[in-house]
């Protein structure tokens, strides 16, 4: 009655853990991150300011609908926004530049035309060349083209607002040109016309109906019709390219690996019976994994999943190992002792300023510990027995060969260990590679906006927004000699379009010089001078105080812009951040702009590469904690013959080492984390062939280990022929990691199992 009370017990504590967890994930929401940035850690120790500037700028996309004749690109790409202006894929999505719009900002300029001269204007009226300022002004009133209503000229003579239509226009535009109301360009003999916009969260999703798939299905359909080109260019393509190849990924990684692990049960265990009950105790720690994650991190990305596959292999060796010794007295201490290994390794990952990671390893070490549980709780409440394995005999190395195999196979490792040099090396380039298709959209998108960046931003902090724009301003004249040099194409600040009240005030006090000439202007331009001069003063005063601020109500022309570069109050500072483009040497940027104060400059790939490599080398402390806090587990349990089972992981850690960085020419982040996980792993089959010569069934559980090796290589296997870079290195890292650490573990136990 107390074993039966004591079961119950067991049934219901694990159930209410489980169902609480399951509903809060419910409750929650299973919602999946497909974002691409999230991929990588933070650079930088900017924190919130880095998320804020990706929350801002990678749901902006730019669409390019192309063809030879303009009339056949301008009527797909408005179908094409007709289509979509209102889906709920996008949250904006801009194609015409309507007269409304064009009318606005007009407005906008002209009430602040006093306000707004660029430094070129201020300079030259500083200077006393108010004859260059009028001869421009006469051009543009006198020439084909111009942005502003020329009914504004008699409070306007000098064309101020027409200079900052023209300067504001083109910084929007770039190497576009407006062609009835829509900006295009030109690339290869085609027209294109540039529809921009900004996708929705639930854009991302894999669904064809309301995700970006139908972007691409309708965009195929409307090439087929009328052979325009539709090019993609934006964080959400990449982020829905990598996400649809990992989704389908999870699926075949996770078919193959439980169909092969299910046929090596079926030939292990000989019964269909304990197969079932495998693979359901499997399905149970993966939804379990799942939940929890979701759980905790609000989310879980679609990577997690991705990796949290290899648990299959790892969970079906508790069920490998009770299920072929399940008709011997069962010692459940071998496989207690390897659940506490495993999970050390992945718990200390969760230290890991690392959120991707951290999911990967509270996946991994909840679905594993849940795994144990139904083994180690309800495996024998099932009464599941397999043919025992008294026959079974696995080939046996004589203990003088297997000592002289096992020293010049350690020698020979050590010695490239030490040759090759452990190196740590992380190249964020080379961790993704875009579809062909992605890779000639972004490349003719750069060539027609004339737009080329290497993902270099610079973010600008002070305690008060005015001396925010000051001190962008500073770091804006130390840009402008970088364009003049060469060294940049341009850049994009806040300050562009709205000065601070000090460049304001020196922007209005140069307009005085051409006040005071106003009257011969006034003449060449047909007015009575008197009359118009005199009212052209009084306006001139009145607008004294018309300033400008970070809070002003801008037109819809700038909001895009201006929400993009402004970031607000962040932690009682105010951020902003400037985007310069063809930064042709990143580190010599970085040291012209050290001198400026709060002022930080950022390099994604460099930045993010260099944040991998601290990662990598947190990662390796943690693995040696891991084997310093196995080491004592293991002390406390085989006493000084410990010793005999952890050298054996040092030397593997160290070959692996040595091996990854001799093929990649350095250990990367991915790479590590793979490391740790064969560290684990791999004493874990020391440790079975241990537990087996003290229960007396050395043969049975070299059996047993041998199928738990090969359906943990069938999981990483899998994971090795991955198209992503990161999830392949991981799993080819894992696969060959555990290879050599089985190896390892058959000639050990032959030496000293008699020993444990």
């Amino acid at each position: 009655m107390k074993n039966r009370f004591s079961a119950f017990s067991k049934i219901c504590a694990y159930s209410a853990v489980y169902l609480i967890i399951l509903l809060l994930a419910v409750f929650n929401g299973f919602r999946i991150n497909t974002s691409f940035y999230s991929l990588f850690p933070s650079s930088e120790n900017i924190g919130k300011v880095d998320d804020k500037i990706l929350q801002n700028t990678s749901p902006a996309v730019n669409i390019l609908v192309g063809h030879e004749d303009f009339a056949v690109a301008a009527e797909q790409a408005s179908r094409f926004y007709d289509i979509f202006k209102d889906s709920g894929i996008f949250s904006t999505l801009v194609l015409y530049t309507d007269d409304p719009g064009i009318s606005e900002l007009q407005e906008y300029l002209f009430d602040h035309r006093y306000m707004l001269l660029d430094n070129d204007l201020i300079n030259d009226l500083e200077n006393g060349d108010v004859g260059h300022v009028s001869d421009s002004a006469l051009a543009a009133v006198y020439g084909a083209f111009t942005f502003t209503d020329l009914s504004l000229l008699a409070e306007d003579p000098f064309m101020l607002t027409e200079h900052s239509m023209k300067r504001f226009v083109s910084g929007i535009s770039g190497n576009l040109q407006f062609r009835q109301n829509m900006l295009t360009g030109e690339s290869g003999g085609k027209k294109y016309i540039l529809i921009r916009g900004k996708v929705s969260d639930s854009a991302l999703a894999f669904s064809g109906q309301n995700g970006l798939a139908r972007l691409y299905d309708k965009a195929s359909e409307l090439n087929r019709l009328s052979g325009a080109e539709f090019m993609f260019s934006g964080v959400p393509f990449h982020s829905y390219e990598s996400s649809r190849n990992a989704s389908h990924e999870i699926f075949w990684i996770s078919i193959l690996s439980i169909a092969g692990v299910v046929i090596l049960l079926i030939f292990a265990f000989h019964s269909i019976l304990p197969v079932f009950v495998s693979v359901v105790n499997i399905l149970v720690s993966l939804l379990f994994a799942i939940a929890s994650v979701v759980v905790f991190f609000g989310n879980i990305h679609i990577l997690a999943f991705v990796f949290g596959t290899t648990l299959i292999g790892i969970s079906i060796d508790y069920s490998i190992h009770y299920f072929i010794a399940s008709g011997y007295r069962h010692n459940f201490r071998g496989l207690i002792i390897n659940c506490i290994s495993t999970e050390i390794s992945w718990l200390f990952l969760m230290l890991a300023p690392f959120t991707l990671l951290r999911q990967i390893a509270l996946f991994s070490a909840v679905g594993l510990l849940c795994s144990f549980i139904g083994v180690y709780w309800f495996y024998p409440l099932l009464n599941v027995s397999c043919r025992r394995m008294e026959s079974v005999r696995t080939a046996a190395l004589r203990r003088k060969n297997a000592g002289i195999a096992l020293l010049c196979m350690s020698m020979i490792l050590v010695t490239v260990s030490l040759g090759a040099g452990i190196r740590i090396k992380n190249d964020l380039t080379g961790m993704y590679r875009m579809s062909d298709f992605l890779q000639k959209s972004e490349r003719t998108v750069a060539e027609v906006l004339d737009f080329h960046s290497g993902g270099e931003y610079i973010i600008v902090s002070e305690t008060s927004e005015q001396e925010l724009l000051e001190k962008e301003e500073a770091l804006c004249t130390v840009l402008m000699d970088e364009k003049k040099a060469g060294d940049i194409g341009g850049f994009t600040a806040i300050s562009q379009y709205i000065p601070s009240v000090r460049t304001q005030m020196k922007s209005y006090a140069a307009v005085s010089a051409l006040i005071s000439e106003s009257s011969v202007q006034f003449c060449k331009l047909g007015f009575l001078p008197d009359e118009m001069s005199s009212k052209l003063a009084a306006d001139y005063r009145s607008g004294s105080s018309d300033f400008i601020v970070l809070d002003s109500d801008v037109p819809a022309f700038f909001h895009e812009i201006c929400d993009n570069l402004y970031l607000g109050d962040i932690d009682g500072k105010f951020f902003s951040v400037v985007f310069p483009t063809k930064v042709k040497n990143p580190a010599l940027l970085k040291e012209r702009i050290s001198d400026l104060d709060n002022v930080i400059f950022c390099s994604k790939v460099n930045d993010i590469s260099g944040k991998l490599d601290s990662l990598t080398r947190m990662t390796l402390i943690f693995i040696a904690f891991s084997y310093i806090c196995i080491l004592a587990i293991l002390f406390c349990i085989y006493r000084k013959k410990a010793l005999i089972l952890a050298a054996v992981p040092a030397v593997i850690i160290l070959t692996l080492l040595a091996l990854v960085t001799f093929a990649n020419g350095g250990v990367d982040f991915f790479s590590a984390a793979g490391i740790i996980l064969v560290f684990g792993l791999g004493l874990d089959y020391l440790v079975y062939s241990a537990e087996g010569a003290v229960s007396g069934i050395p043969d049975v559980t070299s059996k047993a280990t041998l199928f738990s090796f090969i359906t943990t290589e069938l999981s990483f296997g899998a994971l090795a022929f991955s198209s992503f870079q990161p999830v392949h290195i991981f799993g080819i890292t894992v696969a060959a990691g555990l290879g050599i650490a089985y190896l390892f573990s058959v000639f050990t136990a032959r030496i000293y199992s008699d020993k444990i």
